[in-house]
């Protein structure tokens, strides 16, 4: 009887892990986001310390809004796209990126303007490619 309740158990302690988590994990492409920034008026030798500014403040509040705060990657002819990779609340991704620009304050300098792109991207060398427990591999 005793080997009975621990079969019991385990049987329903892994029924209870198992059923943690019921949908299925989201693409890698699900989760992927990207920021524009209009660089205005901007010299070509500050972009890239306003670009560090932009990232750093964003990623910051990404970090706060979901942990951790995923995988970023920067591209275009005047760095004026950074992709993110969220690895949770993808269903929620532009909302969450317009959230981060938001508290970020890097709309208040007028050097330049960022905002969320609504367009949907495929990992990618000219997006973005993350991998890992986050996402589904199809």
């Amino acid at each position: 009887m005793k080997h009975l309740r621990v079969v019991f158990f385990v049987t329903l302690l892994g029924g209870l892990i198992s059923c943690g988590r019921n949908e299925p994990l989201p693409l890698a492409e699900d989760c992927i986001v990207r920021i524009e920034i209009d660089w205005l008026n901007t010299p070509a030798s500050m972009i890239s310390s306003k670009l560090i500014h932009v990232h750093e403040q964003v990623v910051k509040q990404l970090y706060i809004i979901v942990k951790p705060a995923g995988a970023t990657a920067i591209h275009g002819d005047r760095s004026e796209f950074i992709y993110f990779q969220l690895p949770e609340m993808c269903e929620q991704k532009f909302d969450i990126l317009g959230t981060a620009i938001t508290k970020s304050n890097v709309n208040n300098s007028g050097d330049y303007y960022v905002r969320v792109s609504d367009l949907l991207f495929k990992p990618g060398i000219d997006t973005i490619i993350a991998s890992g427990p986050p996402w589904r591999q199809d």
